[in-house]
């Protein structure tokens, strides 16, 4: 309570996450949906080498929320170049075809590994139009590994149904 109060007031800043994937735009969409609290279809375009930066609120706790910009890409920004460290970080799987669920698994596999020092918690989205995705890229053995750490959630859109991985993720961040 009181946290949020100073966060509120500006006396401290909110907890960031950093959102990773191969869509900007379903990202996007994931997060302004969570913003409004019900869908919301992207439509803006984030231009240049910077992050849109969202604010969230999950159960009355505010997040910044940061999503790369459709230019720079998602897998191009390095960790090495965000403005801070992340509190947490969100991955939304690709399933649009196989290609890409692999490049996906790659990248986990990397951020994984990357931020394994820190042990910040990961919340994997994936979208419920492909439910094999978790089998085609071994991600129960990936989540298994990392004894809580990463957890996954699936969403389908336009519902938003998928907030209980971000409460999921907001609570582990407090530990």
């Amino acid at each position: 309570m009181l946290k949020q109060l100073l966060t509120r007031f500006g006396m401290i800043s909110p907890p960031k996450i950093y959102f990773y994937g191969l869509c900007h735009v379903e990202m996007t969409t994931l997060a302004r949906t969570v913003e409004c609290g019900r869908y919301y279809q992207h439509s803006e375009r984030v231009q240049g080498f910077k992050f849109a930066e969202i604010r969230l609120e999950i159960d009355g706790e505010p997040l910044d929320a940061y999503i790369p910009s459709d230019t720079f890409g998602s897998f191009l920004f390095t960790r090495e170049n965000l403005p801070e460290t992340p509190g947490g970080i969100v991955f939304v799987i690709d399933t649009t075809d196989a290609e890409s669920m692999h490049e996906s698994r790659r990248e986990l596999i990397s951020l994984v590994h990357d931020t394994k020092k820190l042990s910040q918690p990961i919340l994997i989205l994936v979208s419920t139009a492909n439910t094999d995705v978790v089998a085609e890229c071994d991600l129960e053995e990936i989540i298994a590994e990392e004894n809580g750490r990463i957890a996954l959630f699936t969403y389908s859109l336009p519902s938003n149904r998928f907030i209980e991985g971000f409460r999921w993720l907001v609570k582990k961040m407090e530990m």
